[in-house]
C-alpha cells in the first residue's frame, strides 16, 4: 500500500525535495507525493485522513516564520514525526533569453523567498512591482505558461523548477545570505483538538480504584463491620468471641489507616495535566525578547513532592532547557473547570542570554473527571521583561515529546 505524503506547493517546489528526502530517511516503501499548494490544504488533508503524512516548510534563518504554516497549524493537534534543514538558493528567471534585464518591470514568487532576496531585489530592481505567489514553482509554470507578460516578467525560484519549465536562467544564488529552512513533517494525531476524548481505560479504573479506597463511605462501612462482628463476638461468647473481636478489630484498623492516609491516596491519582506538551508564549506587546525565538517549546509535567513540576526546552538546532517551576498551586484532579498556578526560573542561551522568571496561569474546562485535557490556555507574567502574554498548550505524544527533544533536524 503506497503511503501518500502531500506538500506544500507544487512539483519542483523545495517543500516537495524535503518530502522525498524525509521519505528516503524513514526507509519509506512505495510513495506518492501529493502537490497541494498551501499549508491549509496540507493541514485538512491530514485531518480528512486522505494524506498520511504532510510536509511544509516552518521557518527560514533570514524570513522568519512562515505565516501560512503558523496560521494552518493554530488550533489543531498534529504529531511532529520529523524535521530537518535545508540550505535554500534562489535563481531569477525569465521567460526566454530575448527579454533584457533593463526591460523587467515586475518579480513575482512566494512571500518567503522574497524575503530572503529583498536586499538583492532592492539593489537590482528597486522600481520593480513585487508580486506574491502561492509557491515558487507555481510562480516559475505560471510564467512558463503564457500567464504574466512574458517581456516584462521575472520570476524567482529554485534552480530545477526554472529550467524544467524551459525558463532562461538571468541569476542564481540571489539570496541574502546563507539562508535555511526548517521543514516539518506532521502526521494526524491520536490525541484530539479539544477536551473531549475519553481518557485511557486503564487510567479511568485507576482512579475509580483510588478514589473508592480513599473514600469515608467506604470507611463508614469498615466501621460498621467492625462494631457487628465485636458485638457479635460479645453475645456469642466461648471460642467464637475472640475471633469474632479480632475480626471487628482489624476492620476497625483498616478504617483508621484508610481515613489517616486518605490524603496521600488521592494524591496518587494522577492529575489530568500531567503528561508532555507543546506550547507557544505570545507577548501582548509583542516585544518580549524572552518570547522572540521561532522554534518549538515543548514541556513536561509531573508531579514531584506533592506539587506539579514544569520543565521546559527551547528546540531549535540544539536543545535549550527553557525553565523549571520553583512551585504551584494546582486544583484537585476531578475539578472540571480547573487551573494551575506556576512560578518558573531559568535561562536561555540563545542570541541573548535573556532571563525567564515570572508567574504563569493556565487553565482547561471538562465535561467531567474521565475526560482526558488535550489543551490549555492562560498568560504569563515575566517578571525579568514586566511583560504580559499569553501561552498555548497543547498535548503531544511521548513518542513526539522524545523525538523533538533528543533529535535535531535533519539536514537535507
Amino acid at each position: 500500500m503506497k503511503i501518500r505524503i502531500g506538500y506544500q506547493g507544487i512539483e519542483g517546489s523545495n517543500s516537495e525535495w524535503a518530502a522525498k528526502k524525509f521519505a528516503e530517511h524513514n526507509c519509506f516503501g512505495e510513495v506518492e507525493y501529493v502537490p497541494l499548494v498551501s499549508s491549509s490544504a496540507v493541514v485538512n488533508a491530514m485531518l480528512l485522513n486522505s494524506i498520511d503524512y504532510g510536509v511544509m516548510a516552518y521557518r527560514n534563518n533570514i524570513g522568519g516564520l512562515v505565516s501560512e504554516t503558523v496560521n494552518a497549524l493554530s488550533g489543531i493537534h498534529y504529531e511532529m514525526v520529523m524535521r530537518a534543514e535545508m540550505k535554500i538558493h534562489h535563481s531569477l528567471f525569465v521567460r526566454d533569453s530575448s527579454v533584457d534585464v533593463s526591460d523587467i518591470t515586475a518579480i513575482i514568487s512566494h512571500e518567503q523567498a522574497l524575503k530572503q532576496c529583498d536586499d538583492y531585489l532592492d539593489a537590482r530592481f528597486p522600481d520593480a512591482e513585487i508580486i506574491k505567489s502561492d509557491d515558487t514553482a507555481i510562480a516559475a509554470a505560471d510564467l512558463a505558461d503564457g500567464r504574466y507578460d512574458r517581456a516584462t516578467t521575472a520570476v524567482i525560484c529554485k534552480k530545477e523548477a526554472g529550467l524544467s519549465r524551459g525558463l532562461f536562467l538571468l541569476d542564481e544564488n540571489i539570496e541574502d545570505a546563507e539562508s535555511i529552512t526548517e521543514f516539518f513533517m506532521i502526521r494526524k494525531s491520536p490525541n484530539e483538538a479539544h477536551n473531549g476524548s475519553d481518557k485511557p481505560k486503564t487510567e479511568i479504573a485507576k482512579i475509580k480504584r483510588l478514589k473508592l479506597i480513599a473514600s469515608p463511605a467506604l470507611s463508614v462501612v469498615l466501621i460498621g463491620i467492625s462494631l457487628l462482628l465485636t458485638a457479635i463476638g460479645l453475645i456469642s461468647g466461648g471460642t467464637l468471641a475472640f475471633t469474632f473481636i479480632t475480626s471487628g478489630a482489624v476492620f476497625a484498623f483498616i478504617a483508621a489507616a484508610l481515613t489517616a492516609f486518605r490524603g496521600k491516596i488521592m494524591a496518587s491519582v494522577p492529575h489530568p495535566a500531567e503528561g508532555y506538551w507543546r506550547y507557544n508564549a505570545a507577548a501582548v506587546s509583542g516585544q518580549d525578547p524572552n518570547q522572540a525565538h521561532d522554534f518549538t517549546r515543548i514541556v513536561e509535567i509531573k508531579r514531584r513532592g506533592g506539587m506539579l513540576h514544569f520543565d521546559g526546552w527551547l528546540c531549535s538546532k540544539f536543545i535549550y532547557p527553557l525553565f523549571s517551576s520553583t512551585k504551584s498551586s494546582i486544583t484537585p484532579p476531578d475539578v472540571l473547570n480547573g487551573s494551575i498556578v506556576y512560578w518558573y526560573t531559568g535561562t536561555v542561551n540563545i542570541s541573548t542570554n535573556a532571563a525567564i522568571t515570572g508567574v504563569a496561569v493556565v487553565e482547561w474546562n471538562v465535561e467531567n473527571e474521565y475526560k482526558q485535557i488535550n489543551k490549555m490556555n492562560g498568560w504569563y507574567l515575566g517578571s525579568a521583561s514586566k511583560e504580559i502574554g499569553t501561552l498555548s498548550y497543547t498535548r503531544i505524544t511521548k513518542a513526539e515529546f522524545d523525538y523533538v527533544k533528543n533529535n535535531r533536524p535533519i539536514q537535507i
